[in-house]
């Protein structure tokens, strides 16, 4: 296979990042001459898992957000909000990082897309840790976030009112 313009798995992880850029639009090539994904079922895989998010992201009123990651290095996560209601970060591999979800809410509900599988994992109740800036005068919540497993990940966080596990 030509990889001239890329692996299948850096094919992949620019799809989401598309997504999570706020790109108005996102594809896989044809696979034509041994140059694109096509349908082939890693790339249905990767459809199937972005239907089951936007079923519960609300897109349209997300914008690109990395500013809210923290620990974080380059290219290794990406963060998609709707400030104090839904975030959405996507991992390309197992990875950790924080989240400053700007809001003053205590309790969060975390739910993790398995993107590989195009499967929710269960959801549950987390809980922000609260810090107080060093020299300033203002208080940060973080939310610890790491991938259950290998591969890629999107963590949903919604705002409490939202039921864990609801799909």
């Amino acid at each position: 296979m030509d990889t001239s313009a890329g692996t299948t798995t850096e094919a992949v992880q620019r799809f989401w990042c598309d997504v999570f850029g706020g790109s108005a639009s996102v594809r896989f090539h044809r696979n034509e001459g041994n140059w694109g994904m096509g349908l082939s079922p890693t790339a249905q895989r990767q459809l199937q898992a972005i239907d089951l998010l936007v079923k519960r992201l609300d897109v349209f009123a997300c914008k690109p957000a990395n500013h809210f990651l923290t620990n974080r290095n380059e290219n290794d996560c990406y963060c998609f909000a709707n400030v104090g209601q839904q975030y959405a970060v996507y991992f390309p591999e197992e990875e950790s990082v924080e989240l400053d979800l700007w809001v003053y809410n205590d309790e969060w509900s975390v739910q993790w897309l398995q993107i590989d599988e195009a499967h929710w994992k269960p959801g549950k109740r987390v809980s922000v840790e609260w810090v107080k800036v060093k020299n300033e005068y203002k208080i940060e919540g973080k939310l610890a976030l790491k991938t259950p497993g290998f591969g890629s990940w999107v963590a949903l966080i919604e705002e409490m009112e939202t039921p864990v596990g609801k799909l």
